[in-house]
């Protein structure tokens, strides 16, 4: 009776201890919600696949429509493929957004601009100083009180641009140019945004700025690569160093690559930077970066090592020492992203 009953009691804890082990090993399954942060990647298709990567902040407007009303419910590993209307991609075509522009444009051979101008993009000015500036060759005629005169002539009469070719001509006055595009064409303009060359005459030519793929339905593949849930935002903080070689120390011990961001109490981009600090993408790299934060007036030495003249600065240092990347001036915490990303410190 005695054995019979150790024997019960054995088995009774072999199978507790099995049945613990199953349920550690079989951790529960988490999906996406609006509020949570998501990476992965996404492909869209008319006949032609384009495929992007993508993370945001579900809710946050950053996703097309489309792509992030299927994401909702996912979970890591998660594949699903959906047709999007136009609606929930890029949006009907938008007539308004197509208009005939004149091909040419001119600008004046002799102008005044400002000395703090002139001085922010070439430098100290001097009576006759040349150089180059684009494809424009820039002659000082006379330095003002508070201004200066400079002459430009051509330095080719014909560029090849993207998106098409530009014919140059000069008279004593005006530098003029003449654009011939390749239609059906898009490229992006100087603001970030599509444009498209779809028809030309004499004198101007058509152009599209709708999304090339506006109005069209397409079929997507979402991948879901990772989804840090809301509530692990929220505990999410950067821990900012006040010591470098405490940094340092830790960047070595940890194999980790440093950002020292310079600041200053006078500096009114700071404010702007730091509220950039907040955002997810920056909160994320939290453990895998060393962030250390130095007031430039104090720490005018260490400036002066990593070249920084002015605040706000940040500066991307290897664990080894080794200086990756500089930002100095005007810039903006979506710039340092791309920075870290071209580091392959986002991956």
């Amino acid at each position: 009776m005695r054995l019979l009953l150790v024997l019960l009691l054995l088995l009774t804890g072999c199978v507790t201890e099995q049945t613990e082990v199953e349920t550690d090993s079989a951790p529960l399954r988490e999906f996406a919600q609006v509020g949570d942060f998501v990476e992965g990647e996404y492909s869209l298709s008319d006949g032609i696949s384009v495929r992007q990567n993508f993370s945001a902040l579900l809710g946050s407007g950053e996703l097309l429509p489309g792509i992030e009303r299927t994401i909702l419910g996912m979970a890591p590993g998660d594949i699903r493929r959906v047709e999007l209307a136009p609606a929930e991609a890029f949006g009907v075509w938008n007539a308004s957004l197509a208009r005939w522009e004149p091909r040419w444009f001119s600008i004046p051979r002799v102008v005044n601009i400002s000395l703090q101008e002139f001085r922010d993009a070439f430098g100290e000015p001097a009576e006759n100083l040349s150089f180059e500036s684009g494809w424009l060759r820039v002659r000082v005629l006379n330095v003002g009180r508070g201004y200066v005169t400079i002459e430009r002539e051509p330095i080719y009469r014909r560029l090849n641009v993207t998106g098409g070719m530009v014919e140059v001509t000069v008279n004593s006055t005006h530098i003029a140019h003449f654009f011939t595009p390749v239609l059906n064409f898009t490229v992006l303009d100087a603001s970030g945004r599509f444009v498209t060359y779809r028809d030309a005459n004499a004198t101007h030519v058509l152009v599209d700025r709708n999304h090339p793929l506006a109005g069209k339905r397409l079929s997507a593949e979402v991948r879901l690569h990772r989804l840090v849930k809301r509530y692990r935002l929220q505990e999410m903080r950067i821990s900012w160093s006040r010591d470098l070689n405490d940094a340092i120390r830790d960047a070595v011990a940890e194999d980790k690559p440093m950002l020292l961001y310079f600041y200053s109490r006078q500096c009114g981009q700071c404010s702007a930077l730091e509220a950039g600090f907040q955002d997810i993408r920056f909160r994320l790299l939290a453990g895998k970066l060393v962030f250390v934060r130095l007031d430039i007036s104090e720490e005018a030495a260490v400036a002066a090592r990593y070249g920084v003249a002015q605040a706000p600065a940040v500066v991307v240092l290897s664990s080894s020492g080794e200086k990756l990347a500089r930002l100095e001036g005007d810039f903006s915490a979506a710039e340092m992203l791309q920075v870290l990303y071209e580091l392959g410190i986002i991956p």
